[in-house]
């Protein structure tokens, strides 16, 4: 069982796989999921997972998708007759980029599971779509960091000059 989404974002591909791609940081903007811990080698990950907004459970996911800045995605299984697979795809438009969100249940029980749910997992991943969206629109309005970013000088420090 397959679900995608598709919407526009206003904002360059690479800055949108550079925010799915920063794991620790889902926790300041996912609905549902939260990354614990990342292994050295990058392709696997401790992710905790609220299911139907009540149970909390534990699982490692395998990142498998990590094509910069195009894919990012990642496959969990909760047993071996389930396996979830999870991705963004990034596509560049004129005014930004659209994003293609797509949820496929595997397995025996991936399959029941999926079908019997598809109303709830098409209404998680609008919530998970929507908070992914207002994080890129506050990202956009953040002024860049770095060396070349103001820094703000109390009035009473700033020295007096007379011309």
């Amino acid at each position: 069982m397959v679900e995608e989404t598709v919407f526009a974002a206003p904002i360059s591909q690479l800055r949108i796989w550079s925010l799915l791609s920063d794991l620790p940081t889902y926790r300041q903007w996912h609905p549902h999921y939260r990354f614990m811990r990342r292994c050295q080698k990058g392709c696997h990950a401790q992710m905790s997972r609220l299911f139907f907004n009540w149970r909390r459970i534990r699982m490692w996911v395998k990142i498998e998708s990590e094509e910069k800045p195009r894919v990012f995605g990642w496959t969990s299984k909760l047993s071996s007759l389930c396996r979830i697979n999870e991705r963004y795809v990034i596509v560049p438009t004129q005014g930004g980029a659209d994003i293609q969100h797509i949820v496929e249940f595997k397995g025996v029980l991936g399959e029941i599971a999926g079908r019997l749910s598809r109303r709830e997992i098409r209404e998680e991943m609008a919530q998970q779509d929507a908070a992914l969206l207002k994080a890129l629109k506050k990202q956009t309005l953040r002024p860049p960091r770095g060396k070349g970013q103001l820094k703000l000088v109390p009035a009473s420090t700033r020295r007096r000059t007379n011309d």
